[in-house]
């Protein structure tokens, strides 16, 4: 197989390309235009280079089924602060094997993550005395629908992925604005939040994410032993 990219003048493009030249997979995400004044057109290379950088990571996410082949990432690099502190333990790739590939390394690290915020949404629907549903994902990262339902998955919540994501800390500061301003209220400004796309749980990976949370707990509790000051 090949990674083909294509740095388009609208968009970029990537794709998984056999070698019989059948199409396997394939990303593709706009760009944004920077007009030139003598009527050219270009684009700010820094922003291909982040786009290529997503779509080559979700190319590769697609590549791997759940589980990532019993790869596990553990994503304590720098320690943990949520839902616990603890600023010694580490964590890094477990079971590592040559059978793994780039597909199932990336894949391991969304799952891996996604396990560290269900540990997360535990403590704080604790906190709260109920449900969080739906979960409502924002930041650069909601681009991505293999992260969006790896997140519904893991999370066994409806995960709802906003429009426009990256520009849902800008949004709520002017929301919260037109509050204070006395323009509108909380229950307006629900109904106005735009929602891209829905993402139910699938019930085959709930069962399996289940057991890899359990497995996850367990190996931050040996890790942080073997870690302690």
């Amino acid at each position: 197989m090949v990674l083909a990219l294509d740095l388009g003048t609208t968009a970029v493009k990537a794709a998984v390309v056999s070698a019989q030249g059948e199409l396997l997979a394939w990303e593709c995400e706009p760009q944004p235009l920077l007009f030139t004044p003598d009527g050219g057109v270009e684009q700010d290379p820094r922003i291909w280079w982040a786009t290529l950088t997503r779509l080559v990571q979700r190319l590769l996410s697609k590549q791997a089924d759940a589980g990532a082949g019993g790869l596990r990432f553990l994503p304590w690099l720098v320690g943990e602060r949520t839902p616990v502190e603890n600023p010694h333990v580490r964590g890094g790739f477990c079971r590592l094997s040559l059978q793994h590939g780039r597909a199932e390394l990336a894949r391991a690290v969304l799952e891996g993550v996604a396990l560290n915020a269900r540990w997360l949404l535990d403590a704080v629907e604790r906190l709260a005395g109920r449900r969080l549903e739906p979960i409502r994902l924002v930041g650069g990262g909601a681009r991505s629908t293999v992260w969006a339902q790896i997140l519904a998955d893991v999370l066994q919540r409806e995960l709802w992925q906003m429009a426009q994501p990256q520009m849902a800390t800008v949004r709520g500061a002017g929301m919260l604005a037109a509050i204070a301003l006395g323009w509108t209220d909380w229950q307006s400004l629900e109904r106005c939040t735009p929602v891209q796309a829905r993402f139910a749980p699938d019930p085959a990976r709930v069962r399996l994410y289940d057991a890899m949370y359990h497995e996850f707990r367990a190996r931050y509790r040996v890790e942080s032993r073997r870690w302690a000051s």
